[in-house]
């Protein structure tokens, strides 16, 4: 994975109003160490290709709403870095968001996300998930309140 800005957009801004980007557990010792520990939120992923099917839980930014806790369980929303149309943390950036491009012809798009992923699937990214929890003193809350059948699906297949 090669962390380039995309072309297509104007500091990627774009993908930052419509949701916060994933990250490297690396990524995120950086983002906690600079003091941002409270924009942040735990996501999690779910692939037949990654971990059969069992959840990885993983920090993200946090949308509006889900700081210092769980994502909604399909987040949406403007991500809490993003301060007058830009990343108010470009230069430790996540990187996901470092590499995508809102033209969305990026062929090797999930690939990416699972290796990223794949690094919270470690003793280390579960630690740091705990480590992070007592740091912001974490509210645990449901992740499919309000969820439907319907809107699931029109989630998966439309991105909505």
């Amino acid at each position: 994975m090669k962390k380039t800005e995309c072309k297509g957009c104007v500091n990627g801004i774009n993908m930052c109003k419509r949701r916060p980007c994933w990250g490297t557990v690396d990524d995120f010792k950086k983002i906690i160490d600079a003091g941002n520990s409270k924009k942040l939120m735990i996501e999690y992923y779910n692939s037949d290709s990654l971990n059969s099917n069992k959840n990885i839980y993983f920090l993200s930014g946090a949308s509006n709403g889900n700081e210092r806790s769980k994502a909604d369980w399909n987040p949406k929303g403007t991500c809490l870095f993003l301060e007058n149309d830009l990343c108010s943390i470009n230069s430790i950036k996540p990187t996901m968001g470092a590499i995508a491009c809102c033209k969305g012809d990026q062929p090797n798009h999930k690939k990416d996300n699972e290796e990223c992923i794949a690094t919270w699937d470690t003793k280390e990214g579960k630690n740091l998930i705990e480590k992070w929890k007592v740091m912001v003193d974490y509210e645990d809350k449901e992740d499919h309140v309000g969820f439907s059948a319907s809107d699931g699906l029109s989630a998966m297949m439309f991105g909505f």
